[in-house]
């Protein structure tokens, strides 16, 4: 989670506006699942907020989340949406579908938030480095490509099918991405922490 309040006190002394990327935040994060400036407590004039529909809320395609008057500009201004192809209306109307049960289910949000920071403490007893934030998406490595090459063997034993990333900046070994669901079920979880435990030995 970003430190967006200490951002919008910099950007605020010189008239500015946060454009915030939330795509791992929007409908896991913050009051109603509002994301990563809600859960700052960042002010509406505050931030532009763009994400995606594809992640926590299950279906596809990007937005912009703003005042009208910038949604009337985007079309005009930005050369991405010139150039990009309208999401297709059945998945429009499951991205609407999809926030009419956020709103109808905001406990998932908050089931989700109690399990993610368990799961982190669970992490950090088998001396994993993980910070406390409430966002459901998990950075697992041994910082060590043999023993992460090990971790993955013995997921994938096990029917887990894990994300694996080396990207330039990722520590060293390379790292695994975890995004845990209000769909998991408990035994889901402990399966994942038991093998990655058992890579520890």
């Amino acid at each position: 989670m970003p430190p967006l309040a200490a951002y919008w006190r910099l950007v605020k002394a010189f008239g500015g506006v946060l454009l915030v990327d939330d795509a791992h935040g929007i409908a896991v994060v913050g009051p109603g699942g509002k994301g990563s400036p809600a859960e700052a407590g960042l002010p509406e004039e505050a931030f532009i907020q763009a994400g995606t529909l594809s992640k926590g809320l299950g279906t596809f395609g990007g937005v912009v989340a703003g005042p009208a008057a910038l949604a009337d500009k985007i079309p005009e201004k930005s050369p991405a949406y010139v150039g990009a192809t309208p999401i297709p209306p059945p998945l429009a109307a499951a991205a609407i579908r999809s926030v009419e049960i956020l709103q109808a289910n905001f406990g998932l949000i908050a089931s989700l938030r109690t399990r993610a920071l368990r799961v982190r403490e669970r992490l950090r007893a088998l001396g994993f480095r993980v910070p406390s934030t409430p966002a459901p998406i998990l950075s697992v490595t041994h910082r060590d490509t043999d023993k992460n090459l090990r971790l993955r063997s013995l997921l994938v034993e096990r029917g887990i099918y894990p994300t694996f990333t080396n990207y330039p900046g990722s520590p060293p070994g390379g790292h695994f991405r975890f995004a845990l669901s209000s769909a998991h079920t408990e035994e889901e979880i402990d399966l994942l922490l038991e093998t990655i435990g058992q890579s520890c030995g």
